[in-house]
């Protein structure tokens, strides 16, 4: 079974949707349903729009040398990449490590 979708208000004003709930414009509409007439008609309208997951990925090979060549624990590593750790993340972590100790 996949995963249930996920919409996020785009309305520039808040909007009413299932039950009269109101959500902010950004925010994730929970209840929404797509198959719903109405809720259908406000995605077609572009007043919500379907977030997309992002995907983490493995670390790549470069960042892997840059956390072993500073003896950086990658679980310790806070991704700040739109597809997870990057080096930067691998530098700013040991930097930190290093000015704690």
């Amino acid at each position: 079974m996949s995963p249930p979708r996920r919409f996020r208000v785009a309305s520039t004003k808040a909007e009413e949707v299932n039950s009269g709930a109101t959500f902010a414009p950004g925010e994730e509409a929970i209840g929404f349903d797509p198959d719903n007439p109405e809720d259908a008609r406000k995605l077609e309208e572009g007043l919500f729009v379907q977030i997309q997951e992002e995907t983490v990925r493995p670390p790549s090979d470069a960042v892997i040398r840059k956390a072993e060549e500073l003896g950086v624990d990658l679980a310790e590593v806070e991704p700040t990449g739109k597809t997870g750790v990057t080096v930067a993340d691998v530098q700013r972590t040991h930097d930190n490590q290093e000015a704690t100790t």
